[in-house]
């Protein structure tokens, strides 16, 4: 996977937009240390002060066959179910995580981070997608329905040095499903030719197939219903 970093940009999100026609088909994370205007879901603006948490977006350009109205919806559900599990790893906060439908990220029922999908259709057919997610991790101050990861204990400085190892964990596991995806739709199509396609697995990270992804989702999803009731 490629990685490309910045001191201070606008947005990953745009960034990534911006320079996706140049790139070839692949994976590449590109990572911030601040941004300037950091896109939430619709207008919403998420807050990105230099060092203070994870600032990125994933693009994967492969064919993953005729454009389907739902697809970024089930890339959204699996961002949220490997970030969550990175998180998890990283953090050891376990069941404390959850997802605010569909794409905020939550521990104890308040925001540490959010995601962002896009896809891009060529000819009729899904050729890219963009993943951006934010992550906090500092302790700048935030509003009453938000935390951070830190949660203002000594071990800041610590969960600040695996940024990078949780972005990166997160966006190897995101871009292994749909390099699995792309590979089952190049699987037929070679099929339908005779051929054989070749489909390589990925080390490292345990991927989800995409029914337990949807399956993780709801429980997270259900979590989150269960938390706030709790605290109501």
């Amino acid at each position: 996977m490629e990685i490309v970093r910045y001191g201070v940009i606008d947005s990953t999100y745009n960034e990534a937009g911006r320079l996706a026609p140049g790139f070839p088909d692949g994976d590449c994370l590109f990572l911030a240390d601040c941004q300037t205007a950091g896109r939430g879901q619709g207008d919403h603006v998420f807050e990105s002060p230099a060092g203070n948490g994870i600032y990125a977006t994933l693009l994967v350009k492969r064919d993953f066959g005729p454009a389907d109205p739902v697809f970024s919806s089930f890339v959204t559900a699996l961002a949220a179910v490997c970030i969550t599990r990175a998180v998890s790893d990283i953090t050891g906060f376990g069941d404390r995580l959850s997802v605010k439908p569909v794409n905020d990220l939550m521990l104890d029922g308040r925001k540490y981070g959010g995601i962002l999908c896009a896809s891009s259709v060529t000819d009729g057919r899904t050729r890219a997608v963009r993943i951006g997610f934010g992550v906090n991790l500092g302790d700048a101050p935030l509003p009453d329905i938000a935390v951070s990861l830190s949660l203002g204990k000594a071990g800041t400085a610590e969960i600040r040095q695996l940024s990078d190892k949780l972005a990166i964990a997160s966006a190897e596991m995101i871009a292994g499903v749909l390099k699995r995806k792309a590979a089952d739709c190049e699987s037929q199509l070679a099929s339908a030719d005779g051929q054989a396609a070749e489909i390589r697995s990925t080390s490292g990270c345990a991927l989800p197939s995409d029914d337990e992804a949807a399956a993780e989702y709801v429980r997270l999803c259900e979590r989150y219903s269960e938390q706030i009731n709790h605290i109501k």
